[in-house]
């Protein structure tokens, strides 16, 4: 399940990166994929039955194992974007603290440097998600 409103921001590389790298292919994954606007009991609940997943790989992580729960499913939830208080999924973790750490280091390096506005050529930093299990 992608939030449609977040795969709209990110320009839809969610949904055309689970369509293009699913080992099935384009077409049969195309099937798996589920895009909501509004996340919520009546969504999940028909995407469970219809498609009887093993687990569901969320963009998101409110309301989701009570929704399951509340809809009869017992499915394992895991999130591509996991909140840091959200003790009920597992996901990846993105580590917002060290995203944040390195947004502050690129504007001291700027301002170390006498550098002003835009920079001529954009700096790219990754910080690498960690994986967080809470499966039983």
């Amino acid at each position: 399940m992608i939030g449609g409103l977040q795969d709209r921001i990110l320009e839809h590389r969610y949904s055309g990166s689970f369509l293009l790298n699913h080992p099935l292919g384009f077409y049969q994954a195309r099937k798996l994929l589920r895009v909501v606007e509004v996340p919520g009991h009546e969504e999940m609940s028909k995407t469970v039955k219809r498609l009887q997943p093993d687990c569901l790989l969320r963009t998101f992580t409110p309301g989701g194992p009570a929704v399951l729960e509340s809809a009869g499913a017992r499915v394992p939830v895991l999130s591509l974007a996991l909140l840091p208080d959200n003790k009920a999924f597992s996901g990846v973790d993105q580590q917002m603290e060290q995203v944040a750490s390195n947004a502050v280091d690129l504007v001291a390096e700027q301002l170390i440097h006498g550098r002003r506005g835009i920079p001529r050529s954009c700096k790219t930093i990754l910080t690498s998600g960690r994986w967080v299990n809470r499966l039983k």
